[in-house]
């Protein structure tokens, strides 16, 4: 079935893997042309784009996805990222926020990218809350839990530092006793 779209997605998203943007694309346009689902399409054209460092195409892609189904965790990342490459922080917090709430597991590192925002911003309080979100979510993570002790202490709030250190120290003496 050569016609089929969904092994145009296919190949494309290997083509983006392997580097290959300009492939990743044309094949994109393979799959459309075929009636894929535009939101699969749009989702990996932003994607590529992103890898690619054409941030107004990815930018314009996740926004489109977004504007179509508001349901997706990763556009709302991209677009974020994207938001962050324009200098735009405050739209970005919002979106990592969207993205943060819609994934059904949210990974680490988009707590650790918003707080980063919010730090950069000022807003130390704002990101050290956020972590805590985090870590109520996903446990006591441990990247998450050093940022949150850099930014306890980068706003002057020694012993709110301290006291995660201790937890963390405590923590890590009953790990130890356990194994």
């Amino acid at each position: 079935t050569p016609a089929d779209p969904a092994l145009f997605l296919q190949r494309a998203e290997l083509f983006r893997l392997h580097g290959e943007f300009t492939n990743s694309l044309a094949d994109l346009d393979s799959a459309s042309s075929r009636n894929a689902d535009r939101r699969i399409v749009l989702l990996a054209r932003a994607r590529t784009s992103a890898d690619a460092g054409q941030t107004a195409n990815a930018f314009r892609c996740a926004d489109e996805l977004i504007a179509l189904d508001n349901s997706s965790a990763e556009a709302f990342t991209i677009r974020a990222r994207c938001r962050l490459k324009t200098g735009e922080a405050k739209d970005a917090v919002a979106d990592f926020n969207e993205a943060i709430a819609r994934s059904a597991s949210p990974q680490p590192d988009l707590y650790l990218e918003r707080a980063r925002v919010q730090a950069a911003m000022g807003r130390f309080t704002e990101a050290v809350a956020g972590l805590d979100d985090g870590m109520a979510r996903l446990g006591a993570t441990p990247a998450l839990q050093m940022a949150a002790l850099e930014y306890e202490r980068q706003r002057g709030r020694f012993d709110a530092a301290l006291a995660r250190i201790e937890k963390l120290a405590a923590s890590s003496a009953v790990q130890e006793v356990a194994s």
